[in-house]
C-alpha cells in the first residue's frame, strides 16, 4: 500500500503479471499482450522496474540481501519466482508472481477497479475477410471482463481435476502442468447483456481444455457438464465418479 515503496509504475507491471494466465509470464508474452502500450519500446522495461521495486522494498525493510549466483544482488526473486520454460537454459524465463504477493493483492483489494482479464469469447467472433489458410485474417470480436477473484475460488472449491474426465495436468505432465485448469462458465457471459454476479461454487466449474472444447461444441447451445460425462461414459465404458 506504501507508493514510496510500489509506486504507480511498479504497479502497473505486478497488475500485468496479476491478469496473465497462472499469475505467470515471460517478457515477451507481457509485451506482445499489451503491445500497444509497449510498441515503442526496443527491449524489456521489466528489469529495471523490478530492480527499482526489489531495491526499495529491500530499503524499506532494512533486513535482507539477496546475493545471487553472479555475487551480485539479485531482486527479481523478492516478488517473483523464476524459472526457464521446460527448465531448459535456452528457454524464455518465465517470472511467477509469489504466492505471498498474490494474498496480498486479493485480501487488500488491490487491483479490484482492474479485475478484468481481457479474454477474447469465440461468441459473436465475425470473420471480415479471408478464406483460405495462411492469408491474414481481421476479427471483430466481442469481449467480456472475466473475475480473476472469481477463478481463484473456483479452483479453491473444484480442485484442479476435471470435473468431467477427472482429467489433472500435474499429474500427466509434471511440474509444467502444475497448478493449471481451465474455468468454465455454465452461463456463458455473452448470453447476457449486463453484468452478472457469479457464485464460483455454482455457476463455475474446472475442466480440461479438451472437455472445455466438447462443452461448446454444439452450436445452438454449451452443453452441461453432467451431460458430457454421461456422453464420455455411454463412449468409453469409463465411469469417472468411481
Amino acid at each position: 500500500m506504501d507508493k514510496d515503496v510500489f509506486d504507480d509504475t511498479s504497479s502497473d507491471m505486478i497488475m500485468k503479471w496479476y491478469f496473465y494466465r497462472d499469475r505467470q509470464a515471460n517478457h515477451k508474452e507481457i509485451m506482445i499482450k499489451y503491445h500497444d502500450q509497449y510498441k515503442n519500446h526496443k527491449s524489456t522495461p521489466f528489469n529495471g522496474i523490478v530492480i527499482g521495486i526489489g531495491k526499495r522494498i529491500i530499503k524499506y525493510l532494512n533486513r535482507f540481501e539477496l546475493i545471487g549466483s553472479t555475487g551480485k544482488t539479485t531482486f527479481w526473486i523478492i516478488p517473483f519466482q523464476g524459472w526457464h520454460e521446460n527448465y531448459l537454459p535456452s528457454r524464455p524465463f518465465v517470472w511467477k508472481l509469489r504466492d505471498e504477493l498474490v494474498q496480498a493483492i486479493e485480501k487488500l483489494q488491490l487491483f479490484e477497479n482492474e479485475n478484468i482479464d481481457h479474454v477474447e469469447d469465440e461468441l459473436e467472433s465475425i470473420i471480415y475477410e479471408g478464406y483460405s489458410e495462411g492469408k491474414r485474417v481481421k476479427y471483430y470480436t466481442t469481449r467480456y471482463e472475466r473475475n480473476q477473484k472469481n477463478r481463484g475460488d473456483a479452483i479453491r472449491i473444484h480442485g484442479l481435476s476435471c470435473c468431467v474426465c477427472d482429467f489433472n495436468f500435474e499429474k500427466f505432465y509434471g511440474a509444467l502442468g502444475k497448478n493449471y485448469i481451465e474455468v468454465h462458465h455454465r452461463i456463458p457471459l455473452g448470453s447476457k447483456d449486463e453484468e452478472i454476479i457469479v457464485n464460483p461454487n455454482t455457476d463455475l466449474v474446472c475442466i480440461c481444455s479438451n472437455c472445455h472444447k466438447m462443452l461448446h461444441r454444439k452450436r445452438d447451445r454449451v452443453l452441461e457438464p453432467n451431460e458430457l460425462k454421461s456422453s464420455l461414459t455411454n463412449n468409453t465404458g469409463i465411469n469417472t465418479d468411481s
